[in-house]
């Protein structure tokens, strides 16, 4: 899928925007800007999601959805930025 023209910025809402999608394994949304938006379950229930690549336009805060990204994940899922990574399970 390719989203990387996809013009976020005044995006305020992406809560489940990606919700229970089984066929996504990996997503490069590198040119998303969250800055704005509730996150709440973005990629909840995404049994084959292994890695999201974001840029420097993401931003997550408390209070926002962050603690509820990846929830009902199966796997750990790699968040590739700026060449490094961490694993949020």
């Amino acid at each position: 899928m390719d989203l990387k023209d996809l013009d976020t910025s005044g995006v305020t809402d992406m809560s489940s925007m990606f919700l229970a999608c089984d066929d996504l394994t990996t997503l490069d949304l590198s040119s998303f800007d969250t800055a704005q938006a509730e996150m709440e379950d973005m990629f909840a229930y995404c049994s084959s999601l292994g890695s999201v690549t974001v840029g420097d336009l993401w931003k997550t805060e408390p209070g926002r959805g962050g603690d509820t990204l990846f929830h009902g994940c199966e796997q750990p899922v790699k968040i590739l930025a700026g060449g490094e990574r961490c694993v949020l399970k």
